[in-house]
């Protein structure tokens, strides 16, 4: 799955510097809200974190616009299930998700310097948890998102948003804790996690 998300990403970066008529660079950094979801036996959890990542635009026109997204969240999960051992229901520590999305973007120009947008993304997010308690995942995710972008020059600007993202298929909620006797039985769920959060960043333009 990470392979497969790698090399798309490539060939559409390939296809597109070919035909647009300008790219955009954009690191940013911001917040993500948190978002709980039922398990089997109990419920999960994810707490709000540090959201950061990287953005390149490959513009057509001055209305549309096709990007590539890396973000990550750095945050730390929880999850409680009747269906564990007395002494370890609850398990928690550090998750990490990474998204990697292709999207389009819709550009509303108000003015040479501001320009409103909104778009839709979709890709996929790689869960991983650091310490030996937890398992990762891979499974297919979508986002919508919309914002502002502000520029004082031709190459420098601002770009601030709003994001919401999801994984679009159902998921194997068992990764957030390893039973000791390695049962998992009762654990599988159909997960659908909810990340809501800002970030704003500073755009490089190159134009041809």
């Amino acid at each position: 799955m990470k392979k497969l998300l790698f090399l798309c990403f490539y060939v559409f970066t390939a296809t597109l510097s070919s035909y647009a008529q300008g790219v955009e660079i954009t690191p940013f950094a911001g917040y993500t809200f948190g978002d709980k979801f039922p398990i089997t036996g109990g419920e999960a959890h994810i707490t709000g974190g540090f959201n950061y990542g990287g953005t390149l635009s490959f513009l057509a026109g001055e209305e549309f616009a096709l990007e590539l997204t890396y973000s990550r969240v750095d945050a730390n999960g929880s999850a409680h299930s009747v269906y564990l051992e007395a002494d370890q229901n609850d398990k928690s520590g550090p998750v990490n998700m990474n998204y990697f999305f292709v999207g389009a973007k819709k550009l509303f120009p108000l003015s040479d310097e501001v320009s409103l947008f909104m778009g839709l993304d979709l890709g996929g997010v790689f869960l991983l948890a650091p310490n030996n308690d937890f398992k990762s995942a891979t499974t297919f995710a979508a986002g919508v998102n919309g914002g502002v972008k502000y520029f004082f020059n031709d190459r420098i600007g601002l770009r601030g948003q709003a994001s919401l993202n999801f994984p679009v298929t159902s998921m194997n909620a068992s990764y957030w804790y390893n039973p000791a006797n390695g049962n998992s039985a009762g654990t599988y769920s159909n997960v659908r996690i909810l990340q809501f959060g800002f970030t704003a960043g500073l755009i490089y333009k190159i134009s041809w």
